[in-house]
């Protein structure tokens, strides 16, 4: 099966009271033109996710006629969705109906009529002949897509190369959610709350790791930044990051009578030998 394919392989069940239940090759035999099955569905698509795109249903049907055929309904609730005959043969076999692309209908099916207990249905009617149809097993795939959503990204910490005035910090996007990621970076503020802040774009979107150049800092000064990723649903933040820049020491100039002898002078964590 495809990843967005749930499925549901049962017995048929009969209306009528000598065959209530046809397992493997125990076939359900229709022979008389009023002749029906139905089944009803729930819980064996449970998988499906609220809000998904509903693509197409496959029907499978495993057996034979000779001189009947076999037509198949999908019901939503009590809301006939379309048919289609079964075109079974002679000799027993499979019979694939629809396609991960047909839903039967040309109407939009919802994740929920498919979820909800008994709610959706399939229908093996006889139709006219005057032979019989066996029917052993029905196959039921609903193929969809899944809604897209924000991207998932992460804050890679600590933030590396801090300078006076600049620094770098990187995240990771490591789902795009469904949809492309367009935009992706760092925002950088002095509030924890990230009130006001500035970004710095990454150099592309998509997925993977990323790194930026924050500059244009101010010394001494305690920053908060966080990566973010963009897509057609939104933008995703990950976790808060900290760093301090650094403090340029300060530089006194000195005048005086040169004695003769050297003297060293520490300047933040240098000392320099002098005369003076």
């Amino acid at each position: 099966f495809s990843p967005n394919t749930v499925s549901s392989y049962t017995g048929v069940t009969s209306n009528e009271s000598d065959n209530a239940y046809a397992s493997d090759n125990i076939r359900v035999p229709f022979d008389d033109r009023d002749d029906q099955v139905t089944y009803s569905f729930g819980s064996q698509f449970s998988g499906i996710p609220s809000g998904s795109t509903i693509n197409g249903i496959e029907v499978n049907i495993e057996g034979n006629m000779t001189g009947r055929d076999i037509r198949v309904y999908l019901y939503n609730g009590t809301t006939s969705m379309g048919y289609k005959n079964a075109n079974l043969t002679a000799n027993e076999g499979y019979i694939t109906l629809g396609s991960s692309t047909d839903d039967w209908s040309g109407s939009n099916w919802s994740a929920t009529d498919f979820t909800t207990n008994n709610n959706f249905k399939l229908q093996l009617d006889a139709q006219s002949g005057g032979g019989t149809a066996y029917v052993d097993h029905v196959q039921v795939r609903v193929h969809y897509t899944i809604p897209a959503t924000a991207p998932t990204v992460t804050t890679n910490t600590p933030a590396t190369s801090i300078t006076n005035t600049s620094a770098s910090a990187g995240g990771n996007v490591t789902a795009d959610g469904g949809a492309t990621v367009t935009a992706r970076g760092i925002d950088v503020s002095t509030s924890n709350s990230f009130s006001t802040f500035t970004s710095y774009p990454a150099a592309s979107g998509g997925t993977g790791s990323f790194s930026v150049n924050l500059t244009g800092l101010v010394q001494n000064t305690t920053y908060y930044y966080r990566a973010y990723a963009t897509n057609s649903q939104g933008t995703s933040y990950g976790s808060n990051g900290t760093f301090n820049t650094r403090t340029t020491p300060a530089i006194t100039n000195y005048t005086g009578t040169y004695d003769g002898n050297s003297h060293g002078i520490t300047v933040g964590n240098t000392t320099a030998v002098v005369d003076f």
